[in-house]
């Protein structure tokens, strides 16, 4: 689905939402309240553009974020921690 989410100023440092999906094109986010209910408003009157965010998102999770991803990471992590041991 569609992502628009409060910006934090960590969103573009390392570990930051920026590092998982591309801030604008895969996700959207909002700096107040008359941020939010202008990209509100924008946002439900234009569906494609609404589309075309949710698609990128989407498609970035699938190919980058899955349950499979996150196991290699962490069996990854597991093994040179166990490799140092």
């Amino acid at each position: 689905g569609f992502l628009l989410a409060w910006a934090h100023p960590t969103d573009r440092a390392p570990g930051g939402l920026g590092e998982c999906l591309e801030i604008g094109r895969e996700v959207d986010t909002f700096s107040g309240r008359a941020d939010f209910e202008g990209k509100v408003r924008r946002y439900l009157a234009d569906e494609e553009a609404r589309r075309a965010v949710s698609d990128a998102g989407r498609a970035r999770v699938l190919s980058a974020h899955t349950m499979a991803h996150r196991a290699k990471t962490v069996l990854a992590a597991v093994r040179e921690r166990f490799a140092r041991a």
